[in-house]
């Protein structure tokens, strides 16, 4: 279950004035979409384990509300296989956030922007063999991230926190994710031509243990460094990005170290 709160959900994408071949593929970032904009996004991610593999489909929606505060919805269907355990499908947690850009400045050719996001994490998880309470609690996403752009150059800087609540003195644990992306776009062009960019992507991922009745369980928790390519294209209001993560340093639970992770996104703005 914990492979599940590694959505990056994960994130996202359009400014008028910027293409969407630089977005990052495993982390969010502080482009908001337009005024009465409305983006529809679908991703899927798949997070190779030792003793498990995990696919989740990710449905997002945006709506804008003005140029600086974007509303998501995010609703994730897992699909679960453990090794001797069979496999296993469910809904997962639905995230609801609000993004507010509370900078941006632009000069010939070159912008900094830098974003606050906040929302609920919903205890919408429907897996049937979840019998531990904790696999049902809600909780808060808190997002800080920040960008500067050049005709050729983006570095992204991100930093998001799940923070859940505790429920029947149990508690699922908490996650931090800092990431920090590197694209490179070789031809700067217009917004009807054909965009596309690459990127180096690196996350360290930290999690401290689950609780029950106030006690840490044993083999929960841990961090990686995940780090990676990952590619991005786009023409006017359609977009595709993808890429693939590896772990270069791991302390997880032994049985479930991590493998690799795969994600690929599709979006189109209106």
């Amino acid at each position: 279950m914990k492979t599940r709160m590694l959505l990056p959900l994960l994130f996202l994408f359009f400014s008028p004035l910027w293409l969407n071949a630089h977005r990052p593929t495993f982390a969010r970032y502080p482009q908001t979409i337009w005024d009465k904009g409305i983006k529809q996004k679908c991703q899927t991610l798949h997070i190779q384990q030792r003793d498990r593999s995990t696919s989740i489909l990710a449905y997002e929606t945006w709506y804008g509300i003005n140029e600086s505060t974007t509303l998501l919805l995010v609703a994730p269907l897992v699909f679960d296989r453990r090794h001797g355990h069979g496999h296993n499908s469910n809904l997962g947690n639905i995230r609801t956030l609000i993004k507010h850009r509370f900078y941006k400045k632009d000069w010939k050719g070159h912008s900094v922007q830098a974003s606050l996001l906040g929302g609920f994490i919903l205890p919408t998880n429907t897996e049937r063999n979840a019998t531990r309470p904790f696999f049902r609690t809600g909780g808060f996403n808190l997002i800080a991230t920040g960008v500067y752009e050049s005709p050729h150059w983006y570095f992204y800087s991100t930093l998001e926190a799940d923070l859940y609540s505790q429920k029947s003195q149990a508690k699922q644990s908490n996650l931090a994710d800092w990431s920090l992306v590197v694209f490179y776009r070789p031809v700067p062009v217009q917004f009807d031509q054909p965009d596309w960019a690459v990127a180096w992507e690196t996350n360290v991922i930290v999690q401290d243990k689950e609780r029950s009745k106030q006690e840490k369980i044993i083999n929960t928790g841990g961090y990686v460094l995940f780090a990676g390519p990952t590619f991005g294209m786009a023409y006017e209001n359609i977009f595709l990005k993808g890429g693939m993560q590896v772990p270069l340093v791991q302390s997880w639970n032994s049985k479930s170290n991590f493998d690799f992770r795969l994600a690929l996104v599709a979006a189109i703005d209106f």
